[in-house]
């Protein structure tokens, strides 16, 4: 079973990557609980599939474009580890009078 969860880690991240945010909810359990970083300013906890459209649509305000891109998936039983190193690019725009 733990090999088939990291294969689906993997489909999941695949979608995201391919179809968007939509495309990859299929991989999300419907009681999906999503908790960022506790130490970022203003964190909130996320929870079911709301959540995390909620949670995608906050950090794109804060961060603009953003992902991440698998780098390891390791099965640990019960649960899958992922390396991931993120990124983000906010196009900087200025008014001029």
């Amino acid at each position: 079973m733990s090999q088939e969860n990291v294969e689906l880690v993997r489909r999941g991240h695949e979608a995201l990557r391919v179809g968007g945010e939509e495309a990859a909810l299929a991989y999300f359990d419907r009681d999906i609980g999503l908790s960022p970083v506790e130490e970022l300013p203003g964190v909130e906890s996320y929870h079911g599939h709301d959540g995390v459209r909620r949670y995608f649509e906050v950090t794109r305000d804060a961060l603009g474009d953003f992902g991440w891109e698998p780098l390891e998936l390791v099965d640990f039983g019960d649960h899958t580890f992922l390396r991931s190193p993120g990124f983000a690019r906010r196009v900087a725009t200025a008014e001029y009078r």
